[in-house]
């Protein structure tokens, strides 16, 4: 490896050399004295090569080299690096003394990669340092410093990381390890952290910090599975990762330069459901690379509230601009528009276009001037390209079918309180929802989302409502037991009055009960689980609250919900 004689634009401030001749040693017999950390000058002017070519590091002692002598003042881990005045291209090695073993050795452009070496000190041993580089001109700056390695610098030593939530990283001493020729080029020093998925739920995993790497990996040695990287001051790295329930993932967070090495959190959320206040219609975005068929089984499988989902419809401008006010959409989103060739009134470019719910196509938005013009053939399938329609073919290449939006029609009833609730033990609040239904003994379904996989919860409702609550195991109560105000547990085994359920790999609330006529969630009796009994009547206001079991025996709380009959 020779290096590039191009100068280095991370410079560090740095004394010359008054004489202009070598700082440090021109053969290791001669090494000069250094002490202490921190900065030390060096100067490869007017030295010669010393012939000491350390194994691994073919050109250090080739090249232009000076010598130090070292000694640790403490026990301890120690980094040496150099990247700064006159040229990139360095090359570093320790050794334990003249003719003896190398420690550690690097050669490096420090434009692009590491520009340090670590190794263990022992108090009061020398070290001889040993500084190279192809350009007999070099000058800049030694820097030695005692480091603490981040625990999860390897992937051996990945830190495991549980749930949802933003998870803090520190680059400041982290080395390099995994595979360093990415689809995101080069990567330098990383942290690594070994996570679960808690759903069956594509998450956005994403740095607070511009300029670095985001990787999935298949193990520990293994290959890279997704890579993406934050350009610049322009774009936080950040991957669609397609999680499976109970699957552990390696992430590793890495920085495509050795002299960046900032601090940080991470973030493993799902993907964000938001829902148009003025429609109750709820929306995701999920990044997956699907079929039209594949897409809409997916979208059908995906359920928010109890609700089976579906490729969006879009049915105003209004709503059209929501969505694009609130998701960043890439090139070719799938949408639920298709061409139905087996209708009668099917016919090329334009007809027989229709919605998968069997909704009206009472609007349209094609891109102009000619859209859809099934200008390749077997364009039977609507996409939003820059926002507006486009008919192309069923594909799944890296232009299209990048994400698809997922709409869930929704009928909520009542008003929220107690919002948000406290995070569970997977980083979320458990939510409670209150849904119309027409088979329900007192015409709502209470259903419980975003709830610990594999627990087991069941319904309160209460007299009387308090906001913020009081704190209860992980969370708060918010049903108001003062001043004579009652609690029931719908949790009365045999009756309608028994709503135990448990939180599934979606995290929506299962019933194991047979209360519930979609399967989840309670359908809501008339009968109250109070002592004594008691109906709900008509023009009665009652407040509910789902609670839960969280792992190790704790237990939780969602958010409440106050429901006028």
């Amino acid at each position: 490896m020779k290096f590039a004689a191009t100068y280095c634009p991370l410079m560090l401030t740095f004394a010359l050399s008054s004489n202009g001749f070598s700082q440090g040693g021109d053969d290791c017999a001669n090494a000069q004295l250094i002490t202490g950390l921190g900065p030390h000058t060096v100067d490869l002017m007017m030295t010669t090569a010393s012939g000491s070519i350390p194994p691994g590091c073919t050109n250090i002692g080739v090249d232009e080299d000076v010598w130090m002598d070292w000694m640790a003042p403490s026990t301890g881990t120690f980094s040496v690096e150099v990247c700064s005045g006159s040229a990139a291209g360095w090359g570093l090695a320790v050794w334990d003394g003249c003719g003896g073993t190398v420690l550690t050795c690097k050669e490096f452009n420090c434009q692009y990669e590491e520009n340090r070496v670590i190794f263990q000190g022992v108090q009061g041993t020398v070290y001889k340092i040993q500084v190279s580089s192809p350009v007999f001109w070099a000058d800049g700056t030694l820097r030695i410093e005692e480091v603490f390695i981040a625990d999860n610098d390897d992937c051996a030593n990945a830190t495991e990381v549980l749930g949802y939530g933003t998870f803090p990283f520190d680059l400041a001493n982290a080395t390099t390890d995994g595979p360093t020729d990415t689809n995101c080029f080069n990567v330098t020093n990383g942290v690594w952290y070994r996570w679960t998925s808690p759903y069956d739920r594509t998450v956005t995993i994403r740095s607070s910090e511009y300029g670095l790497h985001l990787s999935i990996i298949d193990g520990c040695g293994g290959e890279e599975i997704q890579c993406n990287r934050g350009f610049g001051l322009h774009r936080l790295p950040q991957l669609h990762l397609p999680a499976q329930p109970g699957t552990e993932y390696l992430i590793r967070l890495s920085s495509p330069s050795g002299s960046s090495r900032p601090a940080g959190w991470l973030s493993i959320e799902p993907n964000t459901v938001i829902q148009d206040p003025t429609t109750s219609r709820a929306y995701s975005l999920i990044y997956s690379v699907e079929t039209f068929q594949g897409a809409q089984t997916a979208a059908q499988s995906y359920r928010y509230r109890g609700v089976p989902g579906h490729l969006v419809t879009i049915n105003s401008q209004v709503e059209k601009d929501y969505l694009l006010a609130n998701f960043s959409l890439p090139i070719f989103t799938r949408i639920g528009l298709y061409q139905d060739q087996s209708d009668p009134n099917y016919s090329e470019p334009a007809g027989a276009w229709k919605w998968v719910t069997g909704e009206p196509l009472n609007f349209t938005d094609w891109l102009q001037p000619n859209r859809p013009d099934n200008s390749m053939g077997d364009e039977h399938w609507g996409y939003l390209v820059n926002g507006q329609w486009e008919d192309e073919a069923d594909a799944t290449g890296l232009l299209l079918a990048q994400a698809q939006i997922v709409e869930w029609p929704l009928d909520p009833e009542g008003t929220a309180f107690c919002e948000p609730a406290e995070p569970n033990s997977i980083g979320l609040a458990t939510q409670l929802y209150v849904e119309k239904s027409f088979v329900a003994p007192a015409l709502v379904r209470l259903e419980g989302v975003d709830g610990p996989p594999a627990q087991f919860g069941y319904f309160l409702v209460g007299t009387a409502a308090m906001d913020p609550g009081v704190v209860a195991g992980n969370g708060r109560l918010c049903l108001d037991t003062s001043g004579g105000n009652l609690i029931g547990r719908y949790n009365a085994a045999g009756t309608q009055r028994n709503s135990i359920g448990i939180f599934d790999e979606f995290g929506i609330l299962e019933n194991l009960v047979s209360t519930s006529s979609t399967g989840t969630g309670y359908d809501l009796s008339l009968e109250l689980p109070f002592p004594g009994g008691g109906l709900i009547g008509p023009g009665q206001t009652w407040h509910f609250q789902l609670t839960h079991r969280e792992p190790g025996g704790a237990f939780n709380f969602s958010n409440g919900v106050s429901v006028t009959f």
